[in-house]
């Protein structure tokens, strides 16, 4: 479930003040210190780990953008081995259209990556095979953001270097 940034703002300050009047504060928790910061922490941190549940959080995406009347776009990304944080792209697509994301390589590279794809509801497209899943095509788009998280292909050899990637949407 994605939420605004403004709604969620919104939402822990009701949830707060609600703990606060209801009476599941305590006066002790609200003069002790830090108590009633200690449970504004954790409900916080709740929401976020509900709002946000991919494994790169706090991940800055990097926007895909066409040029005018373009179908297709190249990104570069680099990663630094198999554990190092995911790239992740964010590309807005219409309903019924069809996204394509390829990984371009040179014919004598081992860099394979994978991806991980995340439709505008947050559920993963990805169908993942037994393959580095460096392929991938999503016909008949719902509309709204796509998230690609690229990560260093497990099933291959570790490497750290760049990338590029293909976006086409037609």
């Amino acid at each position: 479930m994605r939420l605004e940034l403004r709604a969620f703002q919104k939402l822990v300050k009701r949830i707060c003040s609600q703990a606060t009047n209801k009476g599941t504060v305590s006066r002790a928790d609200k003069t002790s210190k830090g108590g009633l910061m200690k449970k504004q922490f954790l409900i916080l941190f709740t929401l976020v780990s509900l709002a946000f549940p991919t494994a790169s959080f706090g991940q800055k995406a990097v926007r895909v953008k066409f040029a005018k009347g373009a179908t297709e776009a190249i990104t570069t990304g680099s990663l630094k081995g198999y554990k190092s944080k995911a790239v992740v792209f964010m590309i807005r697509v219409k309903a019924g259209q069809t996204l394509s994301v390829e990984q371009l390589m040179s014919d004598n590279s081992t860099n394979y990556a994978t991806f991980g794809i995340t439709n505008p509801s947050g559920e993963d497209v990805t169908d993942a095979e037994a393959n580095c899943n460096n392929r991938k095509t999503i016909e008949n788009t719902a509309a709204g953001d796509y998230r690609i998280e690229v990560t260093e292909c497990a099933k291959a050899d570790a490497w750290s270097g760049s990338f590029k990637v293909k976006f086409t949407v037609k």
